[in-house]
């Protein structure tokens, strides 16, 4: 038997597999940054007298968040999809 990737056995690589976990974590993050900036845009109206020496509509801010939220989606979905690459598809399919 030649030797392969966990994964390729069942037709899906590592790559194939990432991509996928990457893809779907990326839409539903991409839709929450959109609903989020929808939202305070929206918000920014009442949040005015709040603001103190900020601009309601500071670009940079939403910018900044808008890269920290993908940071983080995308450190959310490297780690389990990393730890799912070294899990056995013959051993997980069993175990169901």
């Amino acid at each position: 038997m030649v030797s392969a990737r966990h994964g390729e056995l069942l037709g899906a690589t590592s790559g194939n597999i990432l991509s996928l976990v990457f893809a779907h974590a990326m839409r539903w993050t991409a839709a929450g940054i959109l609903i989020g900036l929808l939202g305070s845009l929206a918000a920014t109206r009442w949040l005015r007298s709040l603001l103190y020496q900020v601009p309601e509509r500071d670009p940079w801010t939403f910018a900044i968040t808008v890269a920290i939220l993908l940071v983080v989606a995308l450190l959310a979905a490297w780690f389990p999809s990393r730890r799912a690459l070294g899990v056995d598809p013959l051993t997980a399919l069993k175990q169901e």
